[in-house]
């Protein structure tokens, strides 16, 4: 529940804490309570106080650690890792932000592989297509040769007729 409140929620009820606290010696002061009732709610009032500041230390140590071990698996071009965000206080929007840049870099580096498939099909084809125009352009110079061929025998031929 904690995690869920803003951090100038938790400071002000952290500091209306220690005042209380502080309100509550000089109240039972002031009206003569026993030592034993200022000391015990003073200190029961400290103690929430120390409570609450251990709780948000807890939950900024875990986002931090959250952020940096996420962001190491980035950098290593881990993207499948989840990120994940517990409460939607301001101290996740670091987390949110990391878990957004993520994503987009998924869908970009998608797009790359759609793209650098798409060139390497392209490329086969043409390729084939490279390959089939040669044979045929082999194949047409071996008739044009035999043509050649043809033509002069039968000009070799024709000679030998006038002659």
């Amino acid at each position: 529940m904690l995690n869920n409140l803003p951090t100038s929620v938790r400071a002000a009820l952290l500091f209306s804490l220690l005042i209380g606290s502080q309100a509550v010696v000089a109240i039972g002061l002031a009206c003569g309570w026993p030592a034993g009732a200022i000391i015990a709610s003073g200190v029961t009032l400290v103690a929430l106080a120390a409570g609450l500041f251990i709780v948000s230390l807890k939950m900024v140590r875990t986002i931090v650690a959250e952020f940096t071990r996420n962001t190491i698996a980035m950098s290593q071009g881990n993207l499948a890792t989840e990120i994940r965000i517990t409460g939607n206080a301001e101290s996740t929007a670091a987390l949110r932000a990391l878990k957004v840049l993520q994503e987009e870099t998924r869908k970009t580096i998608g797009s790359i592989r759609s793209g650098a498939h798409e060139v390497s099909t392209a490329s086969t084809e043409i390729a084939t297509g490279n390959q089939d125009l040669s044979q045929r352009t082999e194949q047409t110079a071996s008739n044009l040769q035999q043509t050649a061929s043809s033509l002069s025998q039968l000009t070799a031929n024709v000679r030998q007729s006038a002659d």
